[in-house]
């Protein structure tokens, strides 16, 4: 009863006289339906690269390291989300479209510059045996279709002119209406928020003051505070040292000494921070500065003043025999005090011609 009644619904059959008949049938095949691109990204890659100046401090307290797209980076746990003019920033992400990879027409990091597509990594980390099988964990797809997908990278070579805090958006299009944002084609997806070219400031609030002294006696300045006046979270590590020599502008004959001005080896530095202290400082963690010798307290736990010549190399880190004890963060401060040991044979002038000079050096 089944077949007959099918066979009846499709064509019917008058058997007394042998006649048939037929019936058409109407099959519409639309266009597939278009599928955005999808923005996929693997952000244990995310790579930074230094520029040449904090090239210094990035292998001084960091690691600098060739990711699995054969990129070098750097890893600097102490450092802000900031970048600075020269340093790079660099993304990789999977563009899937359902349509074919051909269709998609670019992709790029907003108002950054256009990503580049990539070839697939052939050595995988373990413990992963395939590149499919680590886009999935990393990326998120579901997975690996050389037919659909492209890998790309998107770096960011920061520029002089890019400043304040910026969205990184990768936008993607394959040009179809359908996938307009904005009118432009564009699918996008926020990946974070970066600040570009901070403002840098080390402010020294105060003013040294070691008061009337008299020679062969040891007196303390006034303290003084050293901040960090910069922006968006940056951290500095912090250096100092003196002048040759402080001489007096209105009597420059006045000998106190060995010399006609009072030596920078007569003065020493105490700087404290939270529960650490210069009163350790051993130089074992000297940063950039290492003086030979010098940057060690002594037994009162006051650091001898080096010779200022221009150089972080012949300067103190404030703080040296712990890894963080300089490092400041935007608005973060250290208190420091000085001691002069006036020598004997001091002439009675003010001697006031000299500085001291801290320098912050960005990590």
């Amino acid at each position: 009863m089944t077949a007959v009644i099918l066979l009846a619904s499709v064509m019917p059959i008058v058997l007394a006289d042998g006649a048939d008949d037929g019936i058409g049938i109407v099959i519409d095949i639309d266009e597939p339906e278009n599928s955005c691109p999808v923005i996929y990204q693997d952000p244990t890659q995310r790579a930074w690269y230094p520029n040449d100046q904090t090239w210094y401090t990035a292998t001084k307290y960091g690691e600098c390291q060739t990711n699995l797209y054969g990129d070098e980076y750097c890893v600097v746990p102490e450092r802000g989300n900031y970048v600075f003019k020269g340093e790079t920033l660099t993304y990789y992400v999977i563009v899937e479209d359902a349509n074919g990879k051909d269709d998609i027409d670019f992709t790029r990091l907003e108002n950054l510059g256009a990503c580049s597509e990539i070839a697939v990594p052939t050595v995988i980390p373990t413990p992963y045996t395939t590149w499919s099988a680590y886009a999935q964990a990393k990326f998120g797809i579901s997975a690996w279709n050389a037919n659909t997908m492209a890998l790309y990278k998107c770096k960011v070579i920061v520029a002089s002119q890019t400043e304040s805090q910026r969205e990184i958006v990768v936008q993607t299009t394959d040009g179809d209406a359908t996938c307009n944002s904005e009118n432009y084609g564009i699918v996008e997806e926020s990946k974070e928020f970066i600040s570009f070219n901070p403002d840098l400031s080390v402010d020294l609030v105060g003013t040294i003051n070691f008061g009337s002294v008299v020679p062969g006696s040891v007196a303390t300045s006034t303290p003084i505070r050293i901040e960090n006046d910069g922006d968006d979270g940056v951290v500095m590590d912090m250096y100092i040292d003196a002048d040759d020599y402080f001489t007096d502008t209105n009597n420059e004959e006045a000998i106190c000494g060995d010399g006609n001005g009072i030596k920078h080896d007569r003065f020493s530095y105490y700087a404290s921070k939270g529960s650490i202290n210069s009163g350790r400082n051993d130089n074992t963690v000297p940063g950039l500065g290492e003086p030979s010798g010098i940057c060690i307290a002594r037994a009162d736990e006051y650091t001898l003043m080096p010779s200022h010549s221009g150089e972080i190399a012949d300067m103190c880190r404030v703080i040296n025999y712990i890894r963080g004890g300089s490092f400041l963060t935007e608005g973060d401060y250290m208190s420091i005090r000085f001691r002069l040991d006036v020598p004997s044979n001091c002439e009675p002038a003010s001697y006031t011609d000299g500085e001291f000079h801290v320098v912050g050096r960005v990590l």
